[in-house]
């Protein structure tokens, strides 16, 4: 499209001249700026309702053909760089904001609104006008907020929507937040009420786990929404640990300096070990996906180079130190892959003590995540794919086997002949290494810094450190068992 390279031109140039009037900010005062900074932030705001219309197009052009996929947010993830929740919240604006709208629902009042649907009409146009001249932050707060409104409410999704974005530019972040879940929750108590009592499953239904990202000092955040009979039952068990020496050595309960929720949180612990020991000790270890376990990859130049404060990677995507290692009782279960020194692929598994399942655990030490380009997704929430279909003919074993997210392994085209636009996975017979086949022929590997950690990856990178001896690689294991 001519007009749109013209203004991106433009736009480039213009993007170059503003960077280098601040390359060097002690040359600037605030006095001097700031008028025009606030100014060029409004106009930065139009930004965002353009992200909206495009992730529109692409939702409805399919734009995850593009890129071998079934999914527009993996065109919008590959293509423009941007994070899956941003991905996602595109998407749901560009919905909102063009996407035709749904019927309204069938109540006593529909018939006596014959303006219905002109109104409508006028509410979503309004609010892509006002769309231009707000921020994505305060969009993006508008879109979760509008989640909660219920089918017939009133007003409905496209005032509410026009009524916000009006409303969001004399307001903040914060104070629009509560603004919009008040007219929210406005509109539902309008919403019609059902002939059937409120459906007694709906907390159920909106229970959750989440396991928030690692931060800078190892720890995570983790949120749990529970429906009241679980979370009576939670309590209870977790403030059966809130007595002072509780699930602490008999030596140290008398000097318990622990905070309730500390004593909470080691109780929590206690129950998961608990757990997991049982599931262990009850022969569950050969089901098909194993005991649940934190399994650790590492090499033996980790270990020799280790100090207190080093981190190996896990199954989880979670790294862990010593001490981890030493709480979680890990010390005592190894699981040896050997790997081929010029290409970091595995030659062999053994073992000091039966495994549950040990081709997904030599896929991990090879792997570390997901095999797709780009993919950051943890071991432990992979599926095993056959490279040949196993009900083409594919062997169970270790050199036709993958490990790929959910999102990845439906993208994944069984037939290998990109029909669809899809893209398929295959090993690199040069490398060995599986990667994402492209249409040209070239084979795209994962290269996040997760994948690279893996310790197949990095052995096969690693410069040798010690005096090699002659000939090839030393003996396979052989299994006891």
């Amino acid at each position: 499209m001519d007009k749109l390279s013209r203004i991106n031109d433009q736009l480039e140039s213009l993007f170059d001249d503003l960077s280098s009037l601040f390359a060097d900010p002690d040359t600037l005062a605030f006095a001097d700026v700031h008028c025009q900074m606030e100014r060029l932030e409004r106009i930065a705001n139009t930004k965002a309702a353009i992200d909206a219309a495009f992730a529109y197009i692409c939702e409805r052009d399919d734009a995850g053909r593009s890129v071998g996929s079934r999914y527009p947010t993996a065109y919008l993830t590959e293509k423009l760089g941007i994070s899956r929740s941003e991905a996602y919240s595109r998407l749901s604006r560009g919905r909102k904001l063009y996407a035709p709208p749904e019927p309204a629902p069938d109540t006593p009042d529909s018939t006596d609104e014959p303006n219905h649907d002109e109104k409508e009409k006028k509410d979503r146009r309004r609010a892509q006008d006002r769309a231009g001249e707000v921020s994505a932050e305060k969009q993006r707060i508008i879109d979760r907020e509008l989640e909660a409104l219920l089918p017939g409410a009133s007003p409905n999704r496209a005032q509410l929507l026009a009524d916000a974005l009006d409303a969001a530019a004399g307001r903040s972040p914060e104070d629009l937040r509560r603004w919009v879940r008040r007219r929210v929750d406005q509109a539902n108590a309008r919403a019609p009420k059902p002939d059937r009592p409120k459906d007694p499953r709906g907390p159920y239904r909106n229970r959750s786990a989440h396991i928030g990202a690692q931060r800078t000092d190892g720890s995570c955040d983790i949120t749990i929404t529970a429906p009241a009979g679980e979370a009576a039952l939670i309590k209870a068990l977790l403030d059966a640990g809130l007595r002072p020496g509780s699930n602490l050595p008999e030596d140290q309960a008398d000097k318990d300096s622990r905070t309730p929720a500390q004593r909470r949180f080691d109780q929590l612990a206690a129950i998961f070990n608990h757990y997991e020991s049982t599931r262990s000790s009850a022969g569950n270890t050969g089901s098909a996906q194993g005991a649940a376990s934190v399994v650790v990859s590492i090499t033996l130049d980790d270990l020799a180079e280790a100090d207190y404060a080093t981190r190996f990677s896990t199954n989880t995507g979670i790294d862990i130190n010593c001490y981890d290692l030493l709480r979680l009782g890990l010390s005592g279960s190894d699981f040896i892959v050997q790997f081929d020194r010029a290409i970091g692929m595995p030659l062999s598994i053994g073992k000091t003590r039966l495994a549950n399942l040990p081709q997904r655990l030599v896929l991990l030490a090879a792997q570390g995540v997901c095999a797709w380009e780009g993919c950051t997704t943890p071991f432990s929430e992979l599926e095993i794919h056959h490279l040949i279909p196993y009900a083409g003919g594919g062997p169970t074993d270790i050199e036709n086997l993958v490990g790929l997210c959910r999102q990845h392994h439906r993208c994944n085209n069984d037939n290998r002949d990109f029909s669809g636009g899809l893209r398929h996975t295959q090993r690199d017979p040069r490398s060995e290494r599986v990667g994402v086949a492209h249409p040209d022929g070239t084979i795209h590997f994962n290269n996040t810094d997760d994948a690279t950690h893996a310790p197949g990856l990095r052995l096969r990178h690693r410069a040798p450190r010690y005096p090699q001896p002659a000939g090839g690689d030393p003996p396979l294991f052989t299994d006891p068992s």
